[in-house]
């Protein structure tokens, strides 16, 4: 609905007139043994090393993925590591994850997590990265992060909550 009017198409012929969805960006290499129409998309999110941004990359998968799936290959790193970094620190690992249905997950990371707060901007980046992960699961609707059972609590001046620039209600 453009100006209180339904309409098909915009002026220089662009069709909206089905619901728009995501489209795969950044499709890293199909996994040996895995054929492409067997395949599940997942979006992870990694440090550009150009420019200090996150890159979205679709990654493809032998079963269907959900929040924890995501979190762990998040962890793996990107394939492509000339152009992209990851964004935990070097051994962080996923020690366990809780789950209510429909409202939060809960993630409990090894102590390697919390050198993120050595370094401000790559802290930012990464719960960026880890809410933008798991935001792409319906029914998620926070993330409570861990590490080594106690809460993280993210240096001081540092936002949880993402916010994106083309949001609108």
């Amino acid at each position: 609905i453009v100006n209180g009017m339904k309409i098909n198409a915009l002026p220089l012929g662009t069709d909206i007139s089905k619901p728009m969805s995501m489209i795969e960006l950044n499709i890293e290499a199909v996994p040996e043994g895995l054929a492409p129409k067997d395949a599940y998309k997942l979006t992870l999110y990694f440090i550009s090393k150009s420019g200090g941004y996150l890159v979205p990359v679709t990654r493809l998968v032998a079963q269907k993925p959900d929040a924890e799936m995501a979190i762990r290959e998040l962890l793996k790193g990107p394939m492509n590591t000339g152009r992209l970094s990851a964004v935990f620190p070097e051994g962080t690992r996923l020690l366990d994850v809780k789950c209510d249905t429909g409202d939060y997950i809960q993630l409990n990371f090894s102590k390697e997590f919390s050198a993120l707060k050595d370094n401000p901007e790559m802290e930012k980046l990464a719960l960026k990265a880890i809410m933008l992960t798991v935001g792409q699961f319906e029914g998620t609707e926070s993330v409570i992060i861990k590490v080594e059972g106690k809460e993280y609590v993210p240096s001081k001046g540092q936002e949880v909550v993402t916010t994106f620039v083309n949001e609108y209600e």
